[in-house]
């Protein structure tokens, strides 16, 4: 889960292999090796939250995706037609 965290985080913010591997003092193929298999030491995983700015709890969770700007005309007749939805929103 951890892993799949990282590797969400690195494509979410166009971070290759090569690039973290540079900024953590360690080969490419040691980056693809360890995220391959899993098998990283707590500290590797630590240095890792650090070039993605982010603590270890959020990479259980997905990246947060772009906040919706604009809603569909369909959503908007339904916060019209409810003034309690439309008073929360």
């Amino acid at each position: 889960m951890l892993v799949a965290g990282v590797k969400s985080r690195l494509r979410a913010q166009n971070i290759t292999y090569r690039e973290l591997a540079a900024q953590l003092g360690v080969s490419e193929p040691t980056i693809q090796r360890d995220l391959a298999r899993g098998n990283f030491s707590l500290h590797r995983l630590g240095e890792i939250c650090k070039v993605l700015g982010v603590g270890l709890a959020d990479l259980a969770q997905p990246p947060e995706s772009s906040p919706m700007t604009e809603l569909t005309a369909d959503h908007e007749q339904v916060l019209v037609a409810d003034p309690r939805l439309l008073l929360v929103t």
